[in-house]
Order: structure tokens, then sequence, then C-alpha cells
């Protein structure tokens, strides 16, 4: 999942400390109803700590009433690139699910390398915006490519 939409003109002192904007309040909200009514959730939740992902699964927790326990806060998620999304899903290959919240352009280059690029972009051409949840389905082995990996859904707000 990638963080809800976050507020640009907070004032924050960081990118890091930029909170979400009523969009995103909203959308994560929104996600967070989604998610519960597709059932069991993720075994694992590991989230950047980024101020705008912290606020994102808060509501996303506080909506599915998943349990706190499954959540970890992972320093090396904000901004992560590819390989480092990559060596996060191997590090957690003790799970049977696993659901990362992060940002871009890290989760967009991990789900084309999964998935491929022809999943469905958006009518301005996007394909991972803000608020989104990919569901990507993996026949064992190693979390490398395409291989074992395949879109089950791609979950947009609205």
């Amino acid at each position: 999942m990638r963080h809800a939409k976050s507020d640009w003109q907070s004032g924050a002192d960081s990118d890091f400390d930029r909170p979400l904007n009523k969009r995103g309040r909203r959308a994560a909200v929104d996600m967070g109803q989604v998610l519960k009514k597709r059932g069991a959730p993720p075994q694992r939740v590991v989230s950047s700590p980024a101020l705008r992902a912290r606020q994102t699964v808060e509501r996303v927790f506080l909506q599915t009433g998943w349990r706190l326990d499954r959540l970890r806060f992972d320093d090396t998620l904000y901004l992560a690139d590819l390989d480092r999304l990559l060596a996060l899903c191997h590090e957690h290959e003790d799970c049977d699910s696993l659901m990362l919240v992060g940002h871009n352009p890290g989760l967009e280059e991990l789900l084309v390398h999964l998935c491929g690029d022809d999943i469905g972009r958006t009518r301005k051409g996007k394909l991972f915006t803000t608020a989104n949840i990919a569901v990507i389905g993996h026949h064992g082995g190693r979390v490398d490519g395409r291989d074992g990996a395949h879109l089950v859904d791609l979950i947009r707000p609205r």
C-alpha cells in the first residue's frame, strides 16, 4: 500500500514529517473499510515511519480492527528503492502474507518488477497513486521477479 495523499502546504519541517491532507485522511479510512470487507488480515504489516505513512496505517487499523502486534515500523522503508523493498520481502519470508506501507517511486518499481507494466494505468497514465493497494500473489520461492508473482488486484480509492 502506498501512503495516502499528503499535505504539501502543511508547513512541515521536512518531507519525513509531512502529514496527510483531508483527502488523504478520507482515502485511508475508505481503504481500511475495503480491507476489512476483504476478510483475513495480512500476517504482518511493515510500514515506513514517515508521518504520512504512520497516519495511513493508523486509519487502516482503526477501520479494520487488526491487532497492533501485526504492525512493525522499519526506518529503511522510508523512500526505499526496489532493492531495499525486495530485501524487506526476503526478511519477512517467515510469514504467509505481508503488507508493506511506503512510498513511490519504490513501491511502483516493485509492482512493475513483480507483475509487469501492463497492469492498468489511470487515465492520466499513473500506475500506483496515493492510497493504492496492490495485492500480489506468489507461488513460493524467493520474491525476485515475475517468475512466481502475479497481480491479484489493484485497489484504488473512489
